[in-house]
Order: C-alpha cells, then sequence, then structure tokens
C-alpha cells in the first residue's frame, strides 16, 4: 500500500470513528411533571456506535427542567443499556419499570421478566416456568410484529411473546405420545428478511393488582398480531393483525400490507374496527391524537384535534428545511426530536395547551438539550432543496443537495439513490452521510417519483413504470445539480436494494458519465428476485402494477409477455455497456434480494472486464451491524480512491 493510500485510510477511519460517536436520539422512556406543573423529569434514549466492541450501544440521560423559567435544572449522568435487556419500558405514571432480560445458562438462553415498582422488584419470572407463564419468550421490540405497552393507568401490561411449546422427544424414547412435542424439522414459517425470529405471536397481559399472566383468549389461529395500542378507556386496546393464510409474505419495509384492525375488551370477544394508531399518540384528556408523518423531503409532526375535528400541522421552532419527529405524547406534552442533515438531535418538548392561545408563536416549545458541536463543526455543513415537475406534470421530484460552505474546492458529487422505491430520503442525520462528506465529498439525495411523502398520485406514477421513470427523475436531478454548481466534477452513485435497479440502468445508459457506482444487495435482476425473494408481489406490482395471487404465486412462467418485461426493465440487460467501475457489497443471508443475484452481477462484470469488486458480509438486506456497517464505509472510500484522486 503507497504512502497515499496509507493516508486515504487512516483518514477515513478517523472521519468515520468521530461521526460514529456522535449520539442520536432514538426515543423516550417517561416524561412526568409536578403536581404544579412547573418541572418536567424525562428521560429519553439515545443511541451511538461502540467501535472498540463493534456493535451499537443505548443510554439515557434524565433531564430536570422548569417550564416557568425555561432553564434546564439538572442532567444526569450516562446511564447504559445493558445488551441483555430484549424489554424495558416505564409506565405511565413513572412509578413502574418492566423489564425483560435474557441470561445464557449453558447452551440454554433464558427469558426473566421483572416489574419494579421506585425500588422494589414486586414481581418477576422465568418464562419456561409452566406454573407462571402460559407464554414462550418474550418478542423484542419490531415496529411490524411485535408489542410491550402499558396501560394508561399504568395497571396493565399487554405483550406478544412466542407460543409455548413442547419440547421435542424423539419418537423412540418418548414414554407417551403426548410426550412428543413439535418435531425439531418441523418448518415454520416467519415474516421474511430481517424478520426470522417472528414465528409465532400469542397476546398476554400482566394485572400490576393481581400479579398474574393470562393470555387473551380466543386468538384467531390464522391471524398474527402485530401492533398494539391503548384507547382512553384503560379496559380497551387496538390491535392491528396480519393474515397467516395461505402463506406470508416479507414485512419489513411493507407498510401496506393487508392488515386487519380488532378492538379487544378485557368483558367480551374482539370486535368492531379502528384506524391504526402510533405509539403513545393520545393526550391525556383524549383531545389530540400525535401523528408523525412524511411531506415531501422533510419529517413532519401533524395533531388531530377530536374537539375541533381538524388536523394541526405543528411547525418546527427553528423554520422551514428542518424535520420534526415526534416521538410521544406524556399528559399534554409532546417529545419532539428536530434533526437535519448535520443535527444528531435537538429534545424539544411542546406544550399541546398553547395550541389554544390566540398567539400562535413558538412559546409552546421548549428546548431540553442539543447536541453540543466542537466549534469548528457547527456550521461545517449546509444543505439545499431543489424541486422540479417532469413530463410538464404536478408530481414532483425533490433532491437535497448536501454540502460544505467551501466552494473553492472541486469536490466529487456522491449521488444516494434510495430503495423502496416506496420509501424517501428526508432532511435527517445520518453518519454516513455526514462521514462522507467530511471524507471530501459533496452529497445529492434524490426523491424520484414513487418515493413516500409526496401523495398517491407520486406512488402511482411509478408503478408498472421502474427502470423507466425513476432513471429519469434521477439522471435529470443530477444533471440540475451539476448545472448549478460544477458541471465538469466526478459523480459518484451509491445505493441498495432498488436502487440497484435505478443505478443500473444509469450506468448502462450513461456509461461515460458516471465514474463510480456502489451497489449494496442490488436488485439487478427482476425476474431473479420474482422467483427468488420473499416479496415477489413487490416485483409484479412495481414492474407491472399487477396483483399478486396466492395460489398462482410465482408460477406464472407460462405468461411469456410478463417474462420479456421483467427481463426488458432489468439492469443486468445492459451489462455489455457498462464502463463504469462497480463496487458490490452483499449479504448473504438477504432474502429480500438474495445474495445469488448480486453474485450473478459480479461475474457477468468480471466476465466484461469491468473493473469491479465484491465484498461479502454475515448479514441480512440492510447490513446495519456495527463491524459491517463501518467495514463497508471504509471499504467504499478505499474503492472509489482507486478510480478518483481524492485529496483527504
Amino acid at each position: 500500500m503507497t504512502t497515499t493510500d496509507n493516508k486515504i485510510l487512516s483518514s477515513t477511519i478517523e472521519t468515520y470513528r468521530h461521526y460514529a460517536g456522535h449520539p442520536t436520539l432514538s426515543d423516550i422512556e417517561c416524561c412526568n411533571q409536578d403536581s404544579n406543573d412547573e418541572i418536567l423529569h424525562l428521560t429519553p434514549y439515545f443511541s451511538t456506535k461502540d467501535l472498540v466492541k463493534l456493535e451499537n450501544l443505548t443510554y439515557t440521560r434524565s433531564f430536570t427542567y422548569s417550564l416557568k423559567t425555561r432553564q434546564l435544572l439538572f442532567t444526569s449522568n450516562v446511564t447504559t443499556i445493558n445488551g441483555n435487556i430484549i424489554r424495558r419500558l416505564a409506565s405511565p405514571d413513572g412509578k413502574y419499570l418492566a423489564l425483560v432480560t435474557k441470561e445464557m445458562k449453558g447452551e440454554q438462553e433464558l427469558h426473566y421478566v421483572q416489574i419494579w415498582h421506585d425500588e422494589h422488584l414486586i414481581f418477576g419470572y422465568e418464562v419456561s416456568d409452566s406454573k407462571i407463564s402460559p407464554h414462550g419468550k418474550i418478542l423484542p421490540k419490531n415496529d411490524y410484529a411485535s408489542f410491550f405497552e402499558w396501560s394508561p393507568d399504568s395497571r396493565r401490561l399487554i405483550f406478544t411473546a412466542e407460543e409455548k411449546r413442547k419440547p421435542f422427544k424423539s419418537y423412540f424414547t418418548a414414554e407417551k405420545l403426548d410426550d412428543l412435542g413439535e418435531s425439531f424439522s418441523t418448518y415454520r414459517e416467519n415474516w421474511g428478511e430481517q424478520m426470522e425470529t417472528f414465528e409465532t405471536c400469542v397476546v398476554c397481559i400482566f394485572d400490576v393488582d393481581t400479579k398474574q399472566v393470562k393470555l387473551i383468549e380466543n386468538q384467531p389461529k390464522d391471524l398474527y398480531f402485530g401492533q398494539c395500542t391503548w384507547t382512553t378507556n384503560k379496559d380497551e386496546v387496538i390491535l392491528v393483525a396480519f393474515r397467516l393464510e395461505p402463506y406470508r409474505l416479507g414485512l419489513i419495509f411493507c407498510e401496506n400490507r393487508s392488515s386487519a384492525l380488532f378492538k379487544s375488551e378485557w368483558d367480551t370477544q374482539f370486535k368492531g374496527l379502528y384506524e391504526p394508531l402510533p405509539h403513545l399518540c393520545y393526550s391525556c384528556d383524549g383531545r389530540y391524537l400525535l401523528l408523525p408523518s412524511i411531506s415531501g423531503s422533510r419529517d413532519v409532526l401533524y395533531i388531530y384535534d377530536f374537539t375541533e375535528q381538524k388536523m394541526i400541522s405543528i411547525d418546527s421552532p427553528l423554520g422551514v428545511n428542518i424535520s420534526v419527529k415526534g416521538l410521544a405524547i406524556f399528559g399534554h406534552y409532546i417529545a419532539v426530536n428536530v434533526v437535519d442533515c448535520r443535527t444528531p438531535y435537538r429534545f424539544y418538548i411542546f406544550d399541546l395547551k398553547t395550541l389554544d392561545k390566540v398567539d400562535k408563536d413558538t412559546n409552546g416549545w421548549h428546548l431540553i438539550v442539543e447536541h453540543d458541536f466542537k466549534k469548528e463543526e457547527k456550521n461545517q455543513i449546509v444543505w439545499n432543496l431543489d424541486r422540479f415537475f417532469p413530463d410538464n406534470e404536478t408530481i414532483p421530484v425533490e433532491s437535497i443537495y448536501v454540502h460544505t460552505c467551501d466552494t473553492q474546492t472541486k469536490r466529487p458529487l456522491m449521488v444516494s439513490v434510495h430503495g423502496g422505491p416506496n420509501s424517501v430520503a428526508t432532511l435527517n442525520y445520518h453518519v454516513d452521510d455526514v462521514a462522507y462528506i467530511s471524507s471530501g465529498f459533496d452529497l445529492l439525495l434524490v426523491n424520484y417519483r414513487g418515493s413516500t411523502g409526496f401523495g398517491q398520485a407520486s406512488i402511482d406514477k411509478l408503478l408498472g413504470n421502474i427502470s423507466k421513470t425513476d432513471v429519469e427523475d434521477c439522471h435529470e436531478a443530477i444533471q440540475r445539480c451539476l448545472k448549478y454548481t460544477d458541471p465538469n466534477r466526478p459523480v459518484i452513485l451509491i445505493g441498495g436494494s432498488h436502487a440497484g435497479v435505478i443505478i443500473g440502468r444509469l450506468i448502462g445508459e450513461y456509461p461515460d458519465e458516471y465514474a463510480v457506482a456502489i451497489l449494496i444487495n442490488p436488485v439487478t435482476d427482476l425476474l431473479h428476485l420474482y422467483v427468488t425473494s420473499d416479496i415477489p408481489d413487490w416485483v409484479l406490482a412495481q414492474s407491472t402494477n399487477a396483483q399478486f395471487d396466492f395460489e398462482t404465486g410465482r408460477n406464472l412462467f407460462k405468461d411469456t409477455a410478463l417474462i420479456k418485461h421483467l427481463i426488458e426493465r432489468s439492469s443486468i440487460r445492459l451489462i455489455d455497456q457498462i464502463k463504469t467501475p462497480v463496487l458490490l457489497q452483499l449479504g448473504k443471508n438477504d432474502r429480500r434480494v438474495p445474495y445469488s443475484m448480486g453474485l450473478r452481477y459480479y461475474e457477468c462484470l468480471k466476465a466484461r472486464n469491468i473493473p469491479t469488486k465484491l465484498y461479502v458480509y454475515d448479514s441480512n438486506h440492510a447490513i446495519r451491524e456495527v463491524p459491517n456497517d463501518s467495514d463497508l464505509f471504509v471499504n467504499t472510500i478505499l474503492f472509489i480512491s482507486e478510480h478518483l484522486d481524492l485529496s483527504l
């Protein structure tokens, strides 16, 4: 390795180490107020990366804030959350803490449940104890497939767990047929990519007063209950269920999966249909409903007022071009994270009582704490939004141009294309993004037609038009950015999943315009994806706007028009036209875009003498584990430096 290579490697490692250490505000455990409503006690969660242990680290800090003087009175030291903690949740009144931990005893993993009241352990059990526990292991946190929620009055805890199974005994050694249990070789369905843990599910209730854990009775066997929220009635919950038959399709990133809503009361069976509700979403008086959402390229916060029957937009206290992320409602206060492309967090509290005031100013906002920048970093990164309307339509394409204040240095343009395609890049803080900018790149994030946050018409526009509309939008967004900045600088394309469709087409259709392409678990062959992915319905919907039929399933090979269409829309079809150096980074355990697809693409590039390199990780579709994520970043910079002259 040359001196220049060593310099680039050392600089890249130190840059990533620096930004990986910046904490982000991820959630909030509790927010309590005194009897005079003058003092708030808050305990949020923060996340960061530990590059020594190579793992994600979560910790809490407690804050005491005076609403009257608008001053922070107390800040606690950091309290790290043990990696063996599966669940941790404080009750709404702040008096109870539910804790689920795991512990290895020999080769067996045991799960323990503890209920604390103040500093006293008032109840606990090990989940395999059949005398107390009617369930198996309690399911870990997941937005789609598990829940763990205290009731509004802090007297009940509802949660999901695995169904209790009999341990398997050999057919030839069991003393009784009833002792056999389910065979270890029985195939158990799960929810696919990154959700293999979630096979079976039962809904349970812990009652603080009786110190008992009970199953909710008569749970339909053809449904999987994955989401839950309490209503303002302490005896009633709303549940979201996903159908299990005839078989399951992948769930993660597929928010529009067919589901059913149930209302459950303790004295009746499941009944009724309600709209799904986010976590900790009601004000204490039941008047306001918290509705976090996305509008264009920003995270936004809406409140629905049941009294006035209207939607209210809660605008950022810092003006436009910034994201507002609602975390939870405690009493009449909303815990909010106000973020942007350079700021990991700004922890605010918004007082809902100020919505009734005639003078609509920012007095409802209270800043609790924000990220402490080094002086030289504070205004280093800036950003601009660009919006245009292709084909003279009313559906916009929006891009975020993130760059430094230095306009003199010629910096390569790195274009980040999001996957999905029905997802979005927002004004948010990402370690990789700021690290790339600090490594000498400017960054362009493109929200093409089909991105969420731009209305149903935008989603509909892309259905049946992938590898065409999205490719045209990204190319035009890039050309606009180059025109307004520096038309002659090199352009690097980076993205994963569906971005493989777009980037693969761009480097095939415009072989002389892009300097380097970085592909992470890319979709390059739609026919391959239709046959092997855990979401075959995605292929039909996005490429042909057709519905998936469970009976027909993946067996549409007699439809020659479909096969031809999938091949024509696949980026691998343009492999002979590619000149751009390509870096591939693949997860061996990817069920969404199987590893074999990327491997075939790599072999095709190698056969045509295209400069290419492949890194394979023991990971899934996301490749987000700390050792893999950090390695991916460094390898990306090194690959780019092989093909571009980087002055780091």
